[in-house]
């Protein structure tokens, strides 16, 4: 199912979301920056690498100005 899936979503500029829902984005994006780099070996060690502060967007300054109930986003603080 999960190859289906990245067949299906991969011209669909749906994947990202995808392995966020699934909780794959780390383990998926960061073996593919593996491979790239032992192909590539002039690129950066820290390049293709995601922790999970890349996982969330900041919300917007004005919308936690707005509501003071809202926290922001872990790692951006």
């Amino acid at each position: 199912m999960l190859h289906e899936r990245r067949v299906e979503l991969a011209f669909e500029n749906h994947r990202w979301t995808d392995l966020i829902r699934t909780g794959q984005a780390l383990e998926v994006i960061n073996a593919f920056g593996d491979r790239i780099k032992e192909e590539q070996p002039f690129l950066a060690s820290d390049a293709y690498v995601i922790d999970e502060h890349h996982l969330l967007f900041p919300i917007p300054q004005s919308e936690v100005d707005i509501n003071p109930q809202i926290i922001q986003n872990p790692g951006y603080f």
